[in-house]
């Protein structure tokens, strides 16, 4: 139990903890998306974002699994001890380093926005069909705004990477992406106070702080949640 509750709760803080910064950056696209559908009553309107919403985590918790996997095999491959690899340290300064560039004393986690976009758009029209279906197509749509370009994903699949173990990157980004559902929920349903919040740079740095601070905690506190991190012997 507690192999599948350390990296779900792991994602999940590290998702909250990045609540403003999902509520600035996706509350937007989740009201467009919900549009897209015109929904009638707000109980469809309110089912059209869950179904979004689970597109996009659904992604989330695919590509935990696959960078982690990929990680596993490479230190297989490679015949690494896995105790030698310092999986805590390297967590802690990566989530420190997500924190201070939120708080804008770093600079951002990002990729080349060049190739992921080019992702997206290879998605985009293999889910296309998807999209013809009435009950699904709000979920393919989740499932393209889960693969766009956003320096938070990146962090959170960098540490997702860190577990070592498929199924632990799998419930990692499943947590992230869970702890995620308010900030990107509240803001598509009218509820415009994280928004409002988020303009202000001290909630910035307090949510970059938070982070950083959870960084720490996985190498100073002995806590069950934190066991993600800690290779496999």
């Amino acid at each position: 139990m507690e192999a599948i509750l350390s990296p779900l709760f792991g994602g999940m803080l590290l998702g909250l903890a990045g609540a403003l910064h999902c509520a600035a950056m996706c509350g937007g696209l989740a009201t467009g998306g919900a549009l897209m559908f015109a929904p009638r009553t707000p109980l469809q309107n309110l089912l059209t974002l869950l179904a979004m919403i689970s597109g996009r985590i659904t992604v989330y918790a695919l590509l935990g699994a696959l960078v982690a996997a990929s990680a596993e095999f490479t230190v297989t491959m490679l015949s690494i001890q896995p105790s030698l690899v310092p999986m805590p340290w390297i967590g802690a300064v990566m989530l420190v380093w997500i924190g201070l560039s939120t708080a804008g004393f770093f600079p951002a986690f990002a990729f080349p926005n060049a190739g992921v976009t080019a992702v997206v758009n290879s998605a985009d029209r293999m889910l296309a069909p998807l999209r013809r279906v009435p009950y699904l197509a709000p979920y393919a749509t989740g499932m393209v705004w889960g693969l766009a370009p956003c320096p938070m994903i990146y962090a959170a699949l960098f540490t997702a990477a860190l577990t070592g173990i498929g199924m632990s990157g799998f419930l990692w980004m499943l947590g992230f992406g869970l702890g995620t559902v308010p900030a990107v929920l509240l803001p598509a349903l009218g509820i415009k106070f994280l928004a409002h919040i988020n303009a202000g740079p001290f909630a910035k740095i307090a949510t970059g702080f938070a982070i950083a601070i959870f960084g720490v905690a996985t190498v100073l506190l002995d806590l069950p949640v934190f066991n993600a991190f800690c290779a496999p012997t």
